[in-house]
């Protein structure tokens, strides 16, 4: 069953962030993975917006998703990534 993750960033420096992204999604890719869609946030139809990236990325399964995560290729990413925004990614599993 497909699982995705959606992250959200509130971006601290862009040049990193910049630097970030490109690498981030070599590493998605060799393990599968499909990024959905990357964009800036437009201002928010109910609630309120505190960020102002997005990213949602499709994996074959949990199991991947999860392993791409804890690799090592993403685990070095990891500094550069809080250098650059603040993040919070939320994992989820497709509903049949």
């Amino acid at each position: 069953m497909p699982a995705f993750f959606v992250a959200t960033n509130s971006i601290k420096d862009s040049e990193k962030f910049e630097e970030y992204v490109p690498k981030a999604i070599e590493t998605i890719k060799s393990f599968g993975g499909e990024t959905l869609l990357l964009g800036k946030a437009d201002g928010a139809l109910t609630g309120s917006v505190n960020h102002q990236f997005v990213g949602i990325t499709r994996f074959p399964d949990m199991t991947t998703l999860n392993n791409w995560y804890e690799s090592e290729a993403y685990q070095a990413l990891v500094l550069l990534r809080e250098e650059a925004a603040e993040t919070v990614i939320v994992k989820y599993e497709q509903l049949s």
